[in-house]
């Protein structure tokens, strides 16, 4: 996706963003950063998020002319690393991108000056990985990872915008993320509550929905983001975002942000 603003001297006129869930950056010993095609894919990017990089701390990534940042979970009983997060910020403006102190190893906080890249306010974009519903880990998990982002967007939302790229393990299909036949005329609303009105549908070619996927829809509704997926051009139609090929590739925010 391409985050776009006015054309300013001295600022960045445009950003790149990717999110990429990797399945992994080394396979039978060798690493898909050595492999020409996935590198030409990241590469036009200026901020490139990964997901299940399955890679330990003293693991430092490179690509040419970036900035590696990492989130890694401990080693597992049978010595392999499972999930980890790795984040590769251009140069150029890695000085204008902070990344904020991480407070849980499923999921991290970008934050883009909006001086420098000449938005109207702040941008925080989270890198999530949220695992399978059923998998050990999240049974064992002492808190719910949905709500603590959406703690944290409730922070971040009442003076700055608020992207979530990730992979969330969630299946939505074309639920609405927002609240059909919104009015204000019979119930006393906050003043500064802005109706979800005008706002574009969305489309997927999946049609399962899943519960966590109906717990995904809910926080978007109540924080009103966003889906990017089926409702911005180049995916009107709500292509798989996720493909043995490919991997997984999500994205949700407040949609006045984005042009792609």
């Amino acid at each position: 996706m391409t985050l776009l603003r006015h054309q300013a001297y001295g600022h960045q006129s445009e950003v790149k963003v990717c999110f990429w869930n990797v399945g992994g950056i080394f396979r039978k010993g060798e690493s898909k950063l050595d492999d020409d095609i996935f590198i030409s894919e990241l590469l036009h990017n200026d901020i490139i998020l990964l997901a299940e990089t399955h890679v330990g701390v003293d693991e430092n990534l490179y690509l040419p002319e970036f900035n590696y940042s990492n989130v890694c979970r401990s080693l597992s009983k049978n010595g392999r690393h499972f999930g980890g997060l790795g984040i590769f910020i251009r140069q150029t403006i890695s000085s204008h991108v902070t990344v904020l102190p991480n407070t849980n190893r499923d999921y991290q906080w970008l934050k883009l000056d909006k001086s420098f890249f000449h938005f109207k306010k702040d941008l925080f974009i989270c890198l999530v990985y949220f695992p399978p519903r059923r998998s050990a880990y999240i049974q064992n998990l002492d808190n719910d990872i949905l709500q603590l982002l959406e703690n944290d967007i409730n922070s971040y939302q009442s003076n700055a915008d608020v992207l979530l790229c990730g992979d969330f393990n969630a299946r939505t299909s074309s639920l609405n993320d927002f609240i059909c036949n919104d009015n204000g005329s019979y119930l006393p609303i906050y003043d500064d509550y802005r109706l979800d009105v005008n706002i574009q549908q969305r489309y997927s070619r999946d049609g399962v929905i899943d519960k966590r996927g109906r717990e995904l829809i809910d926080t978007c509704i109540g924080n009103q983001l966003r889906f990017l997926n089926g409702r911005v051009l180049g995916d009107l139609f709500g292509n798989y975002t996720v493909t043995p090929q490919m991997g997984a590739l999500w994205s949700i925010m407040q949609l006045h942000q984005i042009a792609c």
